[in-house]
């Protein structure tokens, strides 16, 4: 999703669409951003709060017909925190929204294709999580908003 970070920028000149964009760097149609909306809610889905909540909205405006295009003459500065300062923060909800982006969004087939590697990472975290009591808690949510995250998909809007 960040393209071209650490590379020249001459290797990326052309327009020309992509998934989805960064959203710490992207620009929407207001149009777009309604017709993916649900009822009562932002374009950007709320129980992500943060990481993946781009990917999800690249996958419904895609979804509902909208294109994502990367523009090689837009410009966009993003800073970051400093390196470590939040890094259990950031990790519980990476881990965290991680299934619930492909309960939302991907098809039967997608979901089954990506299952050998969600559950490698899933067993890889539980190991990490004897030691790491942010990622205890980011499997054990994970794991209660998975029927929500599995429920919502029948409300994407979208054809």
């Amino acid at each position: 999703m960040d393209r071209g970070e650490g590379e020249p920028a001459a290797r990326y000149s052309t327009e020309e669409d992509v998934f989805g964009a960064c959203g710490a760097a992207a620009l929407y149609r207001s149009r777009a951003l309604e017709a993916v909306a649900r009822r009562n809610e932002t374009p950007f889905a709320e129980g992500f709060f943060m990481y993946y909540e781009d990917v999800d909205l690249a996958w419904r405006l895609r979804r509902a017909g909208w294109r994502n295009v990367f523009v090689p003459g837009a410009t966009a500065r993003h800073q970051r925190g400093a390196a470590g300062a939040h890094e259990a923060f950031v990790e519980y909800h990476l881990v965290r929204n991680r299934l619930w982006l492909s309960a939302r969004n991907a098809s039967v087939g997608e979901f089954l294709r990506e299952a050998p590697g969600l559950l490698l990472f899933g067993a890889a975290k539980c190991v990490q999580a004897t030691r790491r009591p942010h990622l205890r808690r980011a499997l054990r949510d994970q794991w209660r908003g998975l029927p929500r995250a599995f429920a919502q998909r029948s409300q994407s809007p979208g054809p």
